[in-house]
């Protein structure tokens, strides 16, 4: 999986600082699924996805939908697991994020958000 980092364009707070991209069918369909946890640096993109479920999770977490030029359309905290379906239908990307994390970052519809690639640690 290839990692980055997820910045606010306009604060340029660091928001989570391992994004993992999922490559390949089988490990984007598993997704966050089997993990007991998502620590508050860490999150999943999703690119090319408009919904997502949390059947089988282990933990709430927090969902921004984005747009092509990665602009929020719509932010829906604290999704809890055993959903069927979270979805924005003009989604272009999804980011799962730790539970909490969007408030914590005052995250809002029309923010924009810059992902670039993490630097090892």
């Amino acid at each position: 999986m290839n990692c980055f980092e997820l910045r606010s364009a306009a604060t340029g707070a660091v928001v989570a600082r391992r994004v993992a991209r999922p490559q390949g069918w089988f490990h984007r369909t598993c997704g966050l699924l089997g993990r007991k946890a998502l620590s508050v640096a860490e999150g999943l993109w999703l690119p090319r996805c408009w919904g997502i479920h949390t059947v089988g999770m282990h933990f709430p977490i927090d969902v921004l939908f984005l747009d092509e030029e990665l602009r929020v359309l719509s932010v829906r905290a604290n999704v809890q697991s055993g959903r069927f379906a979270v979805a924005h239908i003009k989604a272009h990307h999804v980011i799962e994020l730790a539970a909490g994390t969007c408030a914590r970052f005052d995250l809002l519809a029309g923010d924009t958000m810059v992902l670039s690639e993490a630097r090892s640690q």
